[in-house]
């Protein structure tokens, strides 16, 4: 029988305390030879640059030190007398120096770290030595880190023009970036869910722009001032335990890194294009949109500014700005089909333009006002302006159609000639704006053997979504129908290739024009909006550290962190029903009675069928409300029912404490960081509360009223008297808190300078997003048939993930060209979150606050199921540089090639109940850089990803796919590159697809989104 977790959980945190008292049972008297002190600076004279994280060791003893972001090292303790310094970072040849020591006294010694091969000067700095510049950073960053984390560098991948971390981040191993469906949205790792996944900026966590989302959304960040993120796959005690996938950590550059002034620029277009790439030319001219808020050049302009300036050994300022707007058109594919009969009744194309400014800054100060002491200050500032327009053209085929793999026929018409077929145009403008605001300021500091870590920061989110106002002068969506037709649909099978189906359709024996919106009649119409969504996030860390001075080498760092998180979220809908004359089918509701055709899209845009739809426009529709405002009947009853199921709030504060020990055994081979940390988390939280009974009479003991038929008395008829009775803006609240401690051990062993073993343990949990746990509460109507009597609420006692992480890895470092990682790891998850409907009790209704007339309701919730998950995984990564094969032609020399893989398998009894992964991922690319030349090519091919499971045997998911991207660079002079990179190369879709055990494979398209490729062109170069 195996232990329960939360035994093993508290059985490692019991050896961790034993094994600190051991260590400090053993402690004996400090060493009182004479012994002075080494300090110096490691730079890498061809790039310009100051290496941090360099280790310098003392040969001979156990002294070692590793450098700063400044490039800075000191080594205290060392032994008076003439020593060997060796200086070693992966990808760069490591250095030796003799030194002499005399107790008492400081002694000064700089490394200069080139290329293995040749030390260049500045002058001569090539791409090539850029990139392995880049690489070596990163390489060296991980090979020395305490646990098992993977580190991508700027520079490596070079200028892709969005500004988004993201985009980074697709090919580390492990990693799974979700694309919405072109934009890095939110990264999962190793198949946890996005909830579980950290996003930090220089070890501190951002507000978020997602209403709902508490994971890693990149959107929220930039990389303008970015040197490195790093991916942590197991954390040690000082890192968040709402972790259980990982930590992606943002760098951003120290003014320090550099040895003098640096500017480098980069102008640039981008495009996106869903046409083959032999009509790139044509398509980069192009111009045309919906409206003023989309028209103009396809191909938009951006730039990146970053400005280093150390101004002496004590100061450093870094600026950075960056601007880019990208133009996107997408064909969107939607067919829906019934997988019992096998025929499909309904296509769905739209046509989506959307327009992405984003604007980026920020500034950091790096300031040592003493030796050993340093105070930073840094500011970011984010936007995003979405101009998003959908058309979308559907066709229901009505009850009775047949059909099969590649047609659908609608039923015969009536004895009147009307068919059951109905066609709808749709037109949705939507306008978002989200802006970031972010600043943190902390000091680092030495003294008396202390080192001392302190941070505050605080930033702040903002999301709008606007429309049917001033300034924002269009509907939302509108929304106009066809009906009586009967539906003829071929060729579903090239939907798979982006091509509609054909449909053609009749009315009474005549042929009619489906794409002509003028024949329409107007419906709805419709303005969400979200008029603010507000998220601030205030965050405290301290820390201090120092050695213990025992006879085995021992590092103690305690420290609390606290953070407040608060959100308002309010969003609502007006709908507005068109009645010029109030009559349901007056003449005056078709759309070809007023001047409502966006002709100018619509004689431009068309879809691979060559259809080409005369688009309803949203502006004209509101000029026409205007000037007519009584043609347009607005629901006040379901306003306000948006209006207070839209409005939201929850503060959560986490408290943490914790404490980590660092012990370096057999001359610094073995480095085990054992600790424990304990996190509280407090939530406090308002939602809607749709409380049904408040509609009916009721007596003075809260009894319903009946009338002499038995039937519930309404207070009130009128539809906006009743909803104001039944929904309660904020009225649903809610506490509750949860803590407990979470431990973790890291080991790492260097075979080698260049081979490593590291396994660890951590225990990790992971939070509910906003919707679970800010509080709601719908009943549905005590009058209904009894089967259809529900409570959906939030769980007031919902708990977080928690998930035991077992890691065992090996990593090899430049060995002959070959940097290779194999790790294997294991997840023991539970409380997973499930969906469960069960009866009403009395304790139930209690803690919901509701009488026992709701005993015969059931509750849905989201709870904690009762089953365990074990995922088993592998990683792999391998990357070749064929550098130093001296048998070879120097010009081949310069290629590398690289591949990765992460495979899942999930086991357990919730397994089922278990989603949102790919069991497989695989990426893999090579480049070719010499001294003026650069190019990539990466891929990256993900297996089926499950999302829902709709019935037994049936589940939406992600089809399999595989994205290509490409970069180029050409310098022309150290100040002046050409480049050029694209995404998704292929215009590969995002598959949607629905799979069933008893339907045929044709039947599985569910939504296909061909998003296009994604360009960026322009100059770059240094100062």
């Amino acid at each position: 029988m195996k232990p329960p977790l939360h035994f093993i959980r508290h059985a490692t945190t019991r050896l961790i305390a034993s094994a600190f008292l051991l260590l400090v049972s053993g402690r004996v008297s400090a060493q009182t030879a004479a012994a002075g002190i080494i300090e110096g600076r490691v730079a890498n004279a061809a790039a310009g640059t100051n290496l941090k994280q360099v280790r310098v060791v003392v040969e001979g003893t156990v002294l070692e030190a590793l450098s700063d972001d400044a490039g800075e090292f000191r080594l205290t303790g060392v032994p008076a007398g003439e020593v060997t310094l060796r200086a070693t970072v992966a990808g760069l040849a490591p250095q030796t120096a003799r030194v002499r020591v005399v107790a008492g006294q400081t002694a000064r010694q700089d490394f200069d770290l080139g290329t293995r091969d040749q030390v260049v000067t500045l002058d001569k700095f090539t791409v090539a030595e850029r990139e392995l510049s880049a690489q070596a950073a990163a390489l060296q960053e991980q090979r020395i880190a305490p646990n098992i984390k993977n580190v991508v560098a700027f520079e490596e991948f070079g200028d892709l023009g969005d500004g988004n971390p993201g985009e980074f981040l697709k090919f580390v191993p492990g990693i799974q970036v979700s694309m919405n469906p072109a934009i890095p949205g939110e990264a999962t790792i190793r198949g946890m869910p996005g909830s579980g996944t950290i996003l930090t900026v220089d070890g501190v966590e951002l507000s978020t722009d997602s209403p709902s989302t508490r994971g890693a959304v990149f959107s929220a960040s930039n990389v303008a001032n970015m040197d490195r993120i790093e991916v942590t796959k197991v954390p040690t005690p000082d890192m968040p335990a709402n972790a259980v996938g990982g930590m992606i950590n943002v760098v951003g550059k120290s003014g320090f890194a550099r040895r003098n002034p640096q500017l480098t620029y980069s102008l640039f277009g981008l495009l996106t294009t869903i046409e083959p790439i032999t009509q790139l030319g044509r398509e980069l001219f192009r111009r045309g949109g919906a409206d003023k808020g989309t028209a103009g050049a396809h191909t938009r302009p951006g730039f990146d500014v970053t400005y280093i300036r150390p101004v002496n050994d004590r100061l450093a300022l870094t600026f950075s700005l960056g601007h880019n707007a990208r133009w996107e058109d997408k064909d969107n594919l939607a067919p829906t089909w019934n997988r019992t009969t096998f025929v499909q009744t309904q296509s769905a194309i739209a046509a989506q333009i959307a327009v992405r400014d984003r604007d980026v800054a920020s500034v950091r100060a790096d300031w040592r006002p003493a030796p050993g002491h340093s105070i930073f200050a840094t500011f970011q500032y984010t936007t995003d302006v979405v101009h998003t327009r959908i058309g979308t053209f559907t066709q229901a085929y009505g009850a009775g159609a047949t059909g099969g793999e590649n047609f659908t026929q609608g039923a015969p018409a009536n004895a009147a000639g009307v068919g059951a077929g109905t066609t709808t145009l749709a037109n949705t403008y939507r306008e978002q704006i989200k802006s970031t605001r972010h600043g943190a300021i902390g000091h680092r500091g030495e003294f008396r053997g202390w080192t001392t870590a302190a941070t505050l920061a605080h930033s702040h989110s903002r999301r709008e979504t606007l429309s049917a106002q001033e300034g924002y002068e269009y509907f939302g969506t509108v929304s106009a129908t066809l009906t009586g037709l009967v539906l003829r649909a071929d060729n579903f099978g090239q939907q798979r290739l982006g091509t509609p189906p054909t449909v053609r359709g009749t009315r009474a024996g005549q042929s009619v024009d489906l794409t002509d919106g003028r024949l329409y009649t107007l419906n709805t119409v419709t303005s969400p909006q979200e008029p603010i969504m507000k998220s601030d996030l205030t965050t405290l860390k301290l820390s201090a550290s120092r050695p213990l001075g025992f006879a085995l080498p021992v590092v103690v760092k305690a420290g609390v962190d606290w953070s407040q998180a608060e959100r308002d979220i309010r969003a609502e809908t007006r709908t507005w029903t068109f009645r010029p004359t109030f009559a349901a089918t007056a003449p005056e509701r078709l759309v070809g009675s007023y001047d409502l055709i966006n002709w100018g899209y619509s004689d431009t845009r068309s879809f691979r069928n060559g259809d080409r739809v005369k688009w309803i426009d949203p502006r004209k529709l509101y000029d026409l409300y205007k000037a007519n405002p009584g043609y347009f009947v607005l629901n006040e009853a379901n306003y306000h029912i948006s209006r207070v199921n839209g409005s939201r709030k929850l503060e959560e504060t986490i408290t943490a404490g914790y404490l980590r020990t660092d012990t370096k055994l057999f001359d610094n081979r073995l480095w085990l960081v054992a600790g424990a940390r304990y996190e509280r988390t407090d939530d406090e939280g308002a939602g809607a509360l749709n409380d049904v009974r408040a509609i009916y009479q009721q007596d003075a003991q809260g009894n319903l009223l009946r009338n002499a038929a038995g039937a519930l008395i309404r207070v009130s008829p009128d539809a906006l008297t009743t909803a104001r009775l039944q929904y309660k803006e904020r009225a649903s609240l809610g506490k509750k808190h949860y803590g407990d401690v979470y431990p973790s051990v890291n080991a790492s062993w260097s075979f080698s300078e260049n081979f490593v073993g590291r396994a660890a343990y951590a225990a990790t949990i992971g939070r509910p997003d906003l919707d679970f746990i800010i509080p709601t509460r719908s009943v549905t109507d005590p009058s209904s048939a009894e089967a259809n009597r529900t409570i959906t609420t939030t769980n007031a006692g919902l708990e977080p993930w928690t998930a035991d992480n077992y890691d065992l890895s090996f990593e090899s470092y430049s060995v002959k060209g070959a940097t290779v990682a194999v790790s294997l790891f294991r997840k023991q998850l539970t409380n997973f979150f499930v969906t469960r409907r069960t009866d009403a009790t009395l304790d139930l209704l209690a803690e919901m606050g509701l009488s026992d007339d709701y005993l015969d309701y059931d509750v849905i919730t989201t709870t904690n199921s009762p089953d365990t998950v074990t995922t088993n995984g592998l990683e792999w990564s391998w990357r070749q540089s064929l550098k130093p094969f001296a048998a070879l032609p120097a010009w081949a020399r310069g290629a590398q090639f690289w591949v990765n893989g992460t495979h899942l398998r999930i086991a357990g009894s919730g397994r089922d109940s278990f989603s949102g992964y790919s069991p497989r991922v695989l990426n893999w690319g090579a480049s070719y850089a010499s001294a003026r030349f650069l190019v990539r090519y990466n891929v990256s091919r993900i297996a089926r990803q499950r999302a829902t499971i709709s019935a037994a045997g049936t589940y939406d998911a992600q089809d399999t796919r595989m994205v290509q991207d490409a970069n180029i660079e050409y310098r022309l002079h150290k100040k002046f590159s050409l480049y050029a990179s694209v995404r998704n190369l292929a215009n590969e879709p995002r598959p949607l697809v629905t799979i069933s055990a008893t339907a045929p494979a044709y039947t599985r398209p569910r939504t296909y989104t061909y998003y296009g490729a994604l360009w960026t062109m322009g100059v770059k170069g240094t100062f």
